[in-house]
């Protein structure tokens, strides 16, 4: 009886990961950023800067809310508020940085390759819009 029991439960949880598994839409994509060096701004501090950009710019590719609110009053603009969600996890599994010199000034660019679960995305997305508009 116990037998039964357990290749009944490990017959479960591997249909349960397995399902999982076979629902997620692990895609890869490439994401650009660039940061423009400012006074005081250490080539470390670009990179990072640049590398969060980049992953910004993946992860839009996949899924993003745009919203915008506008209000007039005697016809000049009182209010423009636009507000852009993107949310989720990434897994970069590529990195490159190039340097180069425009108007003067240092531009670190970086590129990422990411797999990103685009349904974990829509839902991430999802979720952080119905929280922003309770409140």
């Amino acid at each position: 009886m116990p037998r039964k029991f357990l290749a009944v439960a490990l017959w479960l949880i591997g249909s349960i990961l397995f399902t999982a598994q076979a629902s997620a839409q692990i895609q890869t994509y490439e994401g650009v950023g660039e940061y423009w060096l400012e006074r005081g701004d250490t080539l470390d501090y670009a990179k990072k800067k640049a590398t969060a950009l980049a992953e910004r710019d993946a992860l839009e590719q996949v899924y993003i809310y745009v919203s915008s609110d506008s209000t007039l009053r005697n016809s000049d603009l009182n209010k423009d508020e636009i507000i852009t969600i993107a949310a989720g996890l990434i897994y970069v599994t590529g990195k490159k940085f190039s340097v180069s010199k425009a108007d003067g000034n240092f531009v670190v660019r970086a590129t990422v390759n990411a797999e990103i679960d685009i349904a974990a995305v829509v839902e991430a997305v999802e979720r952080e819009k119905q929280s922003r508009l309770q409140h």
